[in-house]
């Protein structure tokens, strides 16, 4: 099952607006740690390494947010998966 990311290029994952932040550009290298690491939590959605590596990654590239929302958009289908994920990355987010 894929979550979301999995299939989108560095390119997609700036937003549009590079030039409005400090962080550095996703390069190929880190949408496939990326994509590693989401196909890792599919595995096993839990609440600790690989999903910190997952989170610093995008906290590295200031898109956390973006983060939040994509999986926030994949756990609304109602899958457990990744709506557990999604649960996770708000609560690393001090939001619950």
């Amino acid at each position: 099952m894929a979550i979301g990311l999995l299939g989108v290029d560095a390119q997609e994952k700036t937003g549009g607006r590079p030039e409005e932040s400090t962080a550095s550009p996703w390069t190929e290298t880190d949408t496939r740690l990326a994509n590693h690491y989401l196909k890792l939590l599919q595995g096993e959605p839990e609440y600790g390494k690989v999903l910190n590596l997952l989170w610093e990654l995008y906290e590295k590239k200031d898109q956390t947010s973006l983060l939040l929302d994509y999986i926030g958009k994949a756990a609304a289908s109602g899958a457990l998966t990744p709506t557990l994920i999604h649960a996770h990355l708000l609560r690393k987010n001090d939001q619950i």
